[in-house]
């Protein structure tokens, strides 16, 4: 019997109700509960799981060497995590990632390190990465110098 999940309908669901109610109502219940974690938790019941929406902005403050970047997320739906890359050219060539979990604001010295530019973007820990939004803009990231 193959199962496959559509709220709390799976193939071949009237057939197993014909032959056998308790086992029924135990794949009725692990179909359904399955799907409320899978609500809870931004998963998807496939695997894939959509991204959030991208962040709404990114500012980055530099003073003696130190860097602050600071994440504006509007509706953040709960759980998720921030990515923030710097690279030293404006294309992302051999960016460093930070995974920065649930903090908006990333606190880092950088003194030495040259002209950087940043970008940051929003994921579920069972997602791929939303869209980067960018210090300055995609087609002309603002240089920040350390």
């Amino acid at each position: 019997m193959a199962l496959s999940q559509t709220g709390a309908n799976y193939v071949n669901r009237a057939h197993v109700q014909s032959r056998d109610q308790l086992l029924a109502r135990a794949l009725d219940d692990i179909v359904s509960q399955t799907q409320a974690v899978a609500t809870q938790t931004q998963a998807s019941v496939t695997g894939k799981t959509a991204p959030p929406s991208a962040p709404t902005a990114l500012s980055i403050s530099a003073v003696n060497g130190h860097a602050l970047a600071t994440i504006t997320h509007e509706n953040a739906p709960a759980g998720t995590n921030y990515l923030i890359e710097y690279s030293s050219t404006p294309n992302f060539q051999n960016p460093v990632q930070i995974d920065n979990g649930i903090s908006k604001t990333w606190p880092q010295y950088l003194k030495g390190q040259g002209t950087l530019y940043f970008r940051a973007a929003a994921r579920f820990s069972t997602s791929a990465a939303s869209e980067y939004i960018y210090f300055g803009t995609q087609s002309n990231p603002t240089p920040v110098s350390f």
